[in-house]
């Protein structure tokens, strides 16, 4: 019973270590991802005590070599630290009994050398009578970053094509790298993929490439736009028709329906205004005979259905070049057929449809 008695009390005295340790939690953030000589670091080291409110401890921060020590505060007020071999900075916390609370403790460093190096940080934290704690977070720097320039789009940004048009990305400085490309604007790591040589596109495209290096540094990002020029012929029944715009208008174009007869709900006229050449226009068209009226126009970046952003009655059309659009969600949508409202079973650019959307 003894023995186990003495077991049960070295388990909890433990576990109490470990609890202390388990709450004191320090993260460094950093004001520059990358500095070159004569700039001002920010770093900053938010510490989190949990329910504890220890009497004292020690923070321990290393900077890297190339950097010199300035200043520091402690929940905004000044805190100056013990400073061993330039490099090594400890600030001591609640000497005299007094009870700590979780803050941030913030510092400046100023960058000394001019070579181009990653360097990285190093620090911890530690209560009397427990192990030492990292500091978590940044704590990687690049100092004097060489700058490489974007790699070229062939052809350049800006050109408008039809059907189909070759890319090409190429830079002088690829030998030590990889081109990465990704299509429309990155948002996420696997928006992007690497380029392997020359490849069409065949609607109007947004690109943004860069060249990745095995440092983990990359050139500047290059952004180039390419625009599709299409024609859409607006099949037109004798009556009343309910079209759509897949494309932007040119005022030439335009020109074709500022002279006939037609109406548009979205903004309850009978005249397009100055914007009406926009592409996901809606209107009601009337003609006096079946025949063709055809348009030429550029295509958007975003093609098909608009999201509803609205409750109740929505006229839609379907933006883009493409010949049809199979409707892939479950919410219908009604056209105008033979004079009377009917379900559509496919989308198609140049036609209007009305959607129903729950509040």
């Amino acid at each position: 019973m003894q023995g186990r008695g003495f077991l049960f009390i070295l388990l909890f005295l433990a576990s109490q270590e470990y609890s202390v340790h388990a709450a004191l939690c320090a993260r460094r953030s950093l004001s520059e991802d990358s500095a070159r000589a004569g700039m001002l670091i920010e770093v900053a080291i938010s510490l989190s005590l949990g329910d504890t409110s220890p009497s004292a401890f020690i923070l321990v921060e290393t900077l890297p070599e190339g950097l010199q020590f300035q200043h520091a505060t402690w929940n905004g007020n000044s805190f100056a630290p013990s400073i061993r071999d330039g490099q090594t900075v400890k600030w001591f916390f609640g000497p005299g009994g007094k009870a700590v609370s979780e803050g941030i403790l913030a510092y400046q460093a100023s960058v000394l050398t001019g070579s181009s190096e990653k360097v990285f940080f190093a620090g911890y934290a530690q209560l009397s009578g427990t192990q030492a704690v990292p500091v978590i977070g940044e704590r990687v720097l690049w100092l004097n970053p060489f700058v490489c320039a974007a790699p070229e789009f062939t052809p350049c940004s800006g050109t408008v094509f039809e059907e189909e048009l070759q890319i090409n990305i190429h830079s002088e400085a690829v030998a030590n790298g990889e081109i990465f490309l990704c299509f429309g604007e990155p948002e996420f790591w696997d928006d992007w993929q690497c380029y392997d040589g020359t490849f069409a596109i065949q609607h109007s495209q947004e690109l943004h490439a860069e060249i990745w290096f095995d440092d983990g540094s990359a050139s500047l990002t290059a952004h180039a736009e390419y625009l599709r020029r299409g024609t859409c012929e607006l099949q037109l029944r004798r009556g009343w028709n309910l079209l759509g715009l897949p494309f932007e208008l040119s005022p030439e174009e335009l020109r074709k329906l500022q002279d006939m007869a037609l109406f548009d709900p979205q903004n309850e006229t009978f005249r397009f205004d100055a914007k009406s050449n926009r592409c996901g226009k809606v209107f009601w068209f009337f003609s006096s005979i079946d025949r063709q009226l055809p348009l030429t126009g550029i295509e958007p970046f975003h093609r098909g259905v608009p999201v509803s952003r609205k409750a109740g009655w929505e006229a839609v059309t379907v933006s883009g070049l493409d010949a049809e659009c199979i409707q892939e969600s479950m919410q219908p949508f009604w056209t105008w057929e033979q004079n009377r409202y009917q379900l559509a079973q496919q989308l198609t650019p140049g036609k209007g449809y009305w959607r129903f959307q729950q509040p």
